[in-house]
């Protein structure tokens, strides 16, 4: 039986190490990698998204490596064999699953974040959106959408989760880059930070986490997808973007903050016009969720201002209402 344990001297990191093979190295400095710190807390429910047991269990795989039957508190955070078969699987990489499937049950990517994308409206309390990126790239499933309204799907769908777009969320986020120093030296990112847009240093390499200005950001993922035709276009793009969904959210709060405070009770069991917009609100405010697909946010919160006005007769600030 192999051991999922991945270190820079135990099975993967064997050989994936390094200057010229810093896959391990990379991903240990992911989100991926500490996915599992705090966050399953022994639940199974969210082991299967935060662990690499719980990820392989619901691909249906119950043995064959050592680790397969630890309590699930104990199970570890997304390692390589979660995406990857070490055994070949026809999939690019030994994926799993595939990149290019636009579907949440076989996209390798989607198949985890697709969680919450829209409000569990029976249930008790009122939580807000929790990993939607995939069916927000998709334009599909996503948001609150109150019951008669027909969102114009056909016009809610970007470059970023069309046939443009053959590998989706990988195109931005598993994007490679050679860099070569002033002496001809060759350094490799290989994607494994999953950062669409991250800083990079002095050496032309990503920073894990790193804060720094936009144009200092590197975009060429952006630009070798396909969807943009350079980095200045695509940064341009995000900034356009992201303005006009910043815009509109403090707009959406405004129209909030003069509705009765109870109407936005999360435990009071009754699902409200107020707590759908506020849930398009949350949406629109997770990081990426503008570039992810702007058109669906944009649509969202417009629908959501329109109807937060019609039931509680509120209005803009510089609005007045007819009466």
């Amino acid at each position: 039986f192999a051991s999922i344990v991945v270190d820079a001297d135990q099975t993967c990191g064997e050989c994936h190490q390094g200057t010229h093979h810093p896959f391990v190295e990379q991903w240990s400095q992911s989100k991926h990698a500490i996915s599992n710190a705090g966050h399953t807390a022994g639940r199974e429910e969210c082991a299967e998204c935060h662990t690499t047991q719980g990820f392989l269990r619901k691909q249906g795989i119950l043995t064959g490596y050592q680790e397969w039957n630890d309590p699930v508190g104990d199970w570890q955070s997304i390692v390589c064999v979660a995406c990857h078969d070490p055994h070949h699987t026809g999939n690019p990489g030994n994926l799993r699953l595939p990149l290019n499937a636009a579907a949440k049950e076989n996209n390798l990517c989607i198949s985890c974040h697709h969680k919450r994308a829209q409000p569990e409206i029976e249930a008790e309390t009122t939580r807000g959106p929790h990993s939607p990126e995939g069916p927000l790239v998709l334009g599909e499933e996503v948001g609150w959408i109150p019951d008669g309204v027909t969102p114009p799907l056909e016009n809610l769908r970007g470059s970023h989760g069309s046939e443009r777009n053959e590998r989706l969320c990988a195109s931005c986020h598993v994007e490679g880059l050679t860099v070569s120093d002033s002496t001809g030296f060759v350094f490799q990112s290989v994607g494994h930070l999953f950062t669409a847009i991250a800083c990079i240093d002095e050496n032309g390499l990503p920073i894990p986490d790193g804060d720094c200005d936009l144009v200092d950001r590197d975009f060429s993922s952006c630009a070798n997808s396909g969807c943009h035709l350079d980095q200045n276009a695509a940064r341009t793009a995000f900034t356009v973007a992201r303005d006009r969904v910043d815009n509109s959210v403090a707009e959406l709060q405004a129209l909030l903050d003069q509705v009765d405070p109870a109407e936005l009770d999360p435990k009071d069991g009754v699902f409200t016009i107020a707590e759908g917009a506020q849930f398009n609100r949350q949406l629109a405010e997770l990081p990426g969720s503008h570039v992810h697909n702007v058109f669906m946010i944009e649509w969202l919160l417009d629908m959501s201002k329109d109807q937060v006005m019609n039931e509680y007769g509120v209005s803009s600030p510089g609005q007045h209402t007819e009466e």
